[in-house]
């Protein structure tokens, strides 16, 4: 998000990673995995790698490539914050097999300059994003990052997802503290050009408050940041952003998406995990259907 004081350098999110609250250490294994798989199909031993909304610690991509010893990865990462991208060009430690870092300020949810260069990458990973989108949003970033994909590449994504059976709450226009600020992650003439289909998600409006999921989640979520040593603004500030900005999909509307975007998908939830919010996390691995 876009100067949060949550995710900027030095902000609470670093704790919630480092705490793996929302399960950054499953994320990365099961990202591995997928990766482990992707290479055992493919003889390229030199990956072009995009991480979409990379912040200023770049952690679960990293732990996902880091042990492959004989593959090198040329790692280009965007992120909207200034100070992120900073932070991800001078002080973030990459693992030894990554050939190169470019670290491009930008809107990670609009990709034109990257497909008007014409690059395309075998992996593109985005983490804890696109939970802030709408169906049609994530639809249109995912026709883009079809066009960027290899022939035979990978999109990775950990991300928050709404349990089966709760109402999808709708987002808000504009940010209900302060009007001027929209909520949109993609403008409606770049979701136009797309051709981006519609969804119909029956959905209520978050003031609903007895029918909001969030409400169980944020439960458990607050205890368990506290429980790990979390400071009590870093936990409020965490509270909040939830409230005002966190529309999630359920992962059978998330698989839906990404087949109308021409991506086949699998969805691994974290079901091993003894994480208290496992249930409300999964890994999708997408490939050109």
């Amino acid at each position: 998000m876009r100067n949060e004081q949550l995710f900027s350098k030095g902000g609470f999110y670093q704790f919630i990673v480092q705490s793996n609250a929302i399960l950054h250490k499953e994320a990365a294994q099961a990202g591995h995995e997928a990766i482990a798989r992707f290479l055992k199909t493919t003889n390229k031993k030199h990956i072009a790698l995009l991480d979409l909304a990379c912040g200023g610690m770049p952690i679960s991509i990293c732990r996902m490539v880091e042990s492959f010893k004989d593959v090198s990865f040329d790692y280009t990462g965007i992120d909207i914050n200034p100070d992120q991208v900073q932070a991800a060009q001078n002080e973030f430690t990459y693992p030894p097999n990554f050939n190169s870092v470019d670290i491009i300020e930008g809107n990670a949810w609009v990709l034109s300059n990257l497909i008007e260069q014409n690059k395309h990458y075998d992996v593109i990973f985005t983490g804890m994003n696109l939970h802030h989108g709408t169906a049609e949003e994530i639809c249109c970033l995912l026709l883009q990052v079809k066009s960027l994909l290899s022939s035979d590449g990978i999109f990775i994504n950990h991300d928050l997802y709404r349990p089966q059976g709760k109402d999808y709450i709708k987002r808000p226009s504009t940010n209900p503290d302060n009007e001027l600020e929209s909520f949109a992650m993609i403008s409606p003439e770049l979701i136009g050009s797309y051709k981006t289909p519609n969804f119909s998600i029956p959905a209520i409006t978050a003031n609903q408050s007895h029918s909001d999921w969030r409400n169980e989640f944020l439960d458990t979520y607050v205890k368990v940041l506290a429980e790990r040593g979390g400071d009590q603004a870093g936990i409020q500030a965490t509270a909040d952003h939830v409230r005002q900005r966190d529309f999630s999909l359920n992962t059978n509307e998330m698989k839906q998406v990404c087949e109308k975007a021409g991506l086949g998908v699998t969805i691994y939830p974290y079901r091993t995990s003894l994480e208290p919010l496992k249930d409300y996390y999964a890994l999708i691995v997408a490939q050109k259907s």
